[in-house]
């Protein structure tokens, strides 16, 4: 959908898509398993111009949703080796991942200059992880996979060109970016028996700067 009026543009994207999954297992070697979910991956875009789009604004946003794998879910038990032992675990909830972008585009005709602005940020929900027991009488150590909250990710940067003087010979063009991640998985740590909580935090930074010079067909740049 879109509308026109004076110098500025609106325009809007919605959609939705439902997906059902569903499951079932039954076997001497495993308990009856059953599972019915309904999935919503719904994908949002809205951009707004002003001035003939010199001035852009951009949001979009997206969910997507996903079932365990049928081995993760069914409450089973494998022993082929005695000291590792695998679980299953019917308990586990769906994973779901939240992205939103945002973006801000300027463009200046006068120096044929561009700015964009930008940032992003994901959330995990329910990503999984192996819960790990060691039992230190049998030196048995027993997985089970198990769900985990607090995972995410968020980015900013930034880019710009321009032309530095007036017969437009010479340009700029630097970027710049800003990566943060915060992970969340689980960890045995010595002396424990229990696999605890585990959290990674990662930086990133990053930049760019180049000069440019363009005339009578020879180019040449530096950075």
């Amino acid at each position: 959908v879109s509308r026109s009026r004076a110098s500025s543009l609106f325009s809007k994207t919605v959609s939705s898509i439902y997906s059902a999954a569903r499951w079932s297992l039954t076997g001497p070697s495993y308990a009856a398993c059953k599972s019915s979910n309904l999935l919503f991956n719904p994908s949002v875009s809205l951009s707004y111009g002003v001035d003939n789009s010199k001035k852009l604004y951009r949001l979009n946003y997206d969910m997507k949703q996903t079932m365990p794998t049928l081995l993760q879910m069914v409450d089973y038990t494998t022993n082929n080796n005695p000291l590792y032992v695998n679980r299953g675990n019917p308990n586990l909830g769906v994973s779901t991942l939240h992205k939103l972008v945002l973006q801000y585009n300027r463009r200046y005709d006068k120096r044929q200059a561009r700015f964009n602005i930008w940032s992003t940020i994901n959330i995990h929900r329910n990503m999984k992880a192996r819960h790990t027991s060691y039992d230190p009488e049998s030196g048995r150590y027993t997985y089970r996979p198990t769900d985990v909250n607090g995972n995410w990710h968020c980015d900013i940067g930034y880019n710009l060109y321009t032309t530095i003087d007036k017969k437009e010979r010479f340009s700029l063009f630097t970027e710049a970016s800003f990566d943060y991640d915060h992970n969340v998985d689980l960890a045995l740590l010595e002396g424990s028996n229990e696999s605890a909580r585990s959290i990674v935090r990662n930086y990133q930074a990053t930049e760019e700067v180049k000069f440019e010079y363009s005339a009578d067909g020879i180019t040449a740049s530096l950075g």
